[in-house]
């Protein structure tokens, strides 16, 4: 028995159908595969980017820390050379007043009876 023409037709436009549907399913599946790949690599990067991150600030805090003693340190380094300077300028002072005295004392020696 055959069919129709028109039967036939149908038939055939039913088969291509059915299998642009497998075809598609098929790709489907492909695609919902690949798309979980790049979810987990997504994730993966996420975490990476997040560890990153933690890194940099604690490298940041750990050249804030740096610095901040550094500048402790020039503080400490600027008062020496003023401490020196008045060491000097004491030591001097204390020269010339003894000096002084010195000398007082001499004349006051030399000129009593």
């Amino acid at each position: 028995m055959s069919e129709c023409p028109r039967h036939e037709d149908l038939s055939r436009r039913i088969i291509k159908v059915e299998d642009a549907w497998v075809y598609q399913t098929e790709e489907n599946a492909k695609l919902w595969k690949a798309l979980n790949v790049i979810r987990e690599e997504k994730a993966t990067d996420v975490g990476e980017l997040k560890s990153l991150i933690i890194a940099v600030a604690e490298l940041k805090q750990q050249l804030k820390d740096g610095l901040n003693e550094l500048r402790s340190e020039i503080a400490l380094l600027k008062l020496v050379p003023a401490k020196r300077w008045e060491t000097v300028i004491t030591t001097i002072i204390t020269a010339l007043v003894s000096g002084g005295i010195g000398v007082g004392i001499a004349l006051l020696v030399s000129h009593s009876p």
